[in-house]
């Protein structure tokens, strides 16, 4: 009997040193992240990207959390301590939210990025601008040429960065970008080199609906003759302003400050519209308050002028929100191609400062009798010297049935009017229909 109970005493002395050895193996083992520990943005310093995505992932390995990514999984399948099991609930508390969210945003500061061939990092901001917990990144690069500079972005909501060409050779000659993250808004702005000065500005901000960054705010500024023009432009409420500080050749010493309002409405533009183009398209807005560079009373100018506003208005049909067109919207793509197609040189040759093109517009039209469109429509870009004015004109038929046959064609002409304003700039004016 005494025997038997040595032995027990024994067995049971083993079992409870190998149940204390297993206990103990866990709790000291500094590989594995506490929950009961919120660690601070400090704590994580010195660590390496890998490292952290490995900290933040032991999180759901403890939990039995299976991975489908093949480094996760190989590197934690190493671990004594993990138990993989698909069919785990993975349920979070507090201080592993908050510990997550610390190791993502550590994570998205060391985040080895996809830099394009033949380019080199310049800058780099950080912060949420999508509001989804996580860090996003932007980060500015430029060729190693020198010859172009874009800024990256990296949204946590998308699957790959987004591209932003601000400077390419000669568009934004002897500047250099600059971008810093103001809360949830990221500004882009083009320096003037040495001066530290900006010429050009951006503001945009994250928009939920369309799950993209969207231009919210364009400034610029530049020097006149005797002083200093400065332009903002609110893409938000469709207004802008100019203000100028100059003096005047009789008066050098006395420098007047004036501001002038306007309005103009732009389509949502996102990352992927940044080009030459806009840059050109948002410098023209607000351009008849600046310095008058075209004088109305010289004929030759406004040939001149046919160059420039042919250029702008196919510009505003690229970008602009073309709210006048109202119903006349159907023929908006017809009209889009129209202008962005206009022959500069048969314009300005023509004898009667007009020049055409023939569509077929396929409206809907109302009528049942007229409701088939095969008749050819023709559109005009016409301009008007004498009264300062141009339009397009749209010329729209169709042909009428009776039994069958073609009775007659059915016409309408729908007139888009602008007005001719300082500087080759325009206004819309009315749209008048006749037939």
């Amino acid at each position: 009997m005494k025997k038997t109970l040595i032995i027990y005493f024994i067995f049971s002395l083993l079992v409870s040193c190998e149940n204390k050895k297993k206990v103990n193996s866990i709790i000291h083992n500094t590989d594995v992240v506490s929950s009961e520990k919120v660690y601070t943005p400090e704590e994580l310093k010195g660590k390496t990207y890998e490292e952290l995505r490995f900290l933040r992932n032991q999180i759901f390995a403890k939990k039995g959390y299976v991975f489908k990514d093949s480094v996760l999984n190989n590197y934690f399948q190493k671990k004594d301590w993990y138990k993989p099991n698909k069919d785990a609930e993975i349920v979070l508390d507090s201080i592993e939210k908050k510990n997550i969210e610390t190791f993502k945003i550590a994570e998205a500061n060391l985040m080895p990025f996809d830099i394009p061939k033949g380019y080199e990092a310049i800058a780099k901001v950080t912060g949420d601008i999508d509001k989804d917990g996580i860090a996003d990144t932007i980060q500015s690069v430029k060729n190693k040429d020198g010859s172009s500079e874009l800024i990256l972005i990296y949204l946590s909501t998308k699957s790959n960065y987004q591209k932003i060409v601000l400077i390419s050779g000669d568009e934004f000659d002897g500047a250099h970008p600059h971008i810093e993250l103001k809360g949830d808004i990221l500004t882009m702005e083009i320096l003037n080199e040495g001066s530290g000065h900006f010429i050009y500005s951006f503001d945009l901000k994250y928009n939920p609906k369309i799950k993209n960054l969207q231009l919210t705010t364009y400034t610029s500024s530049n020097r006149i003759m005797y002083g200093h023009t400065a332009k903002k432009y609110d893409l938000i409420k469709g207004s802008y302003e100019v203000t100028t500080n100059a003096s005047t050749i009789s008066d050098p010493e006395n420098f007047n400050t004036t501001t002038k309002r306007g309005v103009h409405n732009t389509k949502v533009i996102t990352p992927d519209l940044f080009n030459q183009q806009l840059y050109y398209y948002l410098d023209n807005i607000g351009k008849e308050f600046e310095e008058d560079n075209y004088p109305e009373y010289y004929y030759g100018e406004y040939l001149d002028c046919r160059e420039a506003i042919a250029e702008k208005i196919a510009l505003e049909f690229e970008y602009g929100a073309l709210n006048y067109l109202g119903a006349y919207s159907v023929f908006k793509k017809e009209l889009k191609d129209f202008v962005k197609n206009i022959n500069i040189a048969e314009l300005v040759k023509s004898e009667d400062d007009a020049y055409s093109k023939t569509y077929k517009l396929h409206r809907n039209w109302d009528l049942d009798y007229i409701a088939k469109d095969d008749c050819e429509d023709e559109l005009f870009l016409i301009f008007d010297i004498n009264t300062n004015t141009f339009s397009i004109q749209i010329n729209n038929c169709s042909l009428v049935y009776e039994d069958g046959e073609v009775i007659h064609a059915s016409e309408q002409s729908i007139i888009l009017a602008y007005n001719i304003e300082t500087n080759c700039t325009y206004k819309f004016k009315k749209i008048e229909v006749a037939g």
